[in-house]
């Protein structure tokens, strides 16, 4: 898979609130082993990297986050604005993640955090990109 995927949770309304569970190795066929979250205001910019191997998944638990980038796959935007949205981005997609609105941003990563798997100059990206075609 070389393009971020956009998935629907099932989700579960009550009277006491709605539970949308996660199963992600069902889901997406990999288990989280780092998980994090931002809390920041309307137009706050987070990410402006790409990962060499790791996969993650993205879901906006409150507000609305507007989601582009480059991949292997070619260009992508997507707004996620629901707490049942889930975005996967695969490896080797440089993202950038604009908060629309105050909000809380959930982000499900494949693997620990490692500084040597992150990749930040973006002609460095580039060159990594036209290699891999």
């Amino acid at each position: 898979m070389n393009s971020p995927r956009l998935f629907n949770l099932p989700d579960f309304p009550e009277s006491n609130g709605t539970l949308i569970p996660v199963e992600v190795h069902q889901l997406l066929g990999w288990c989280a082993q780092r998980i994090f979250y931002v809390h920041a205001g309307p137009s706050s910019v987070r990410g402006g990297h790409a990962h060499h191997s790791c996969r993650q998944a993205i879901i906006a638990l409150a507000g609305s986050l507007l989601i582009n980038g480059v991949g292997p796959g070619g260009d992508f935007e997507f707004e996620l604005n629901a707490p049942n949205m889930l975005l996967e981005i695969p490896p080797m997609c440089w993202a950038t993640e604009k908060f629309r609105t105050e909000g809380i941003m959930l982000v499900l990563a494949q693997t620990p955090y490692d500084e040597s798997e992150y990749i930040r100059d973006y002609k460095n990206y580039e060159t990594l990109i036209r290699l891999t075609r």
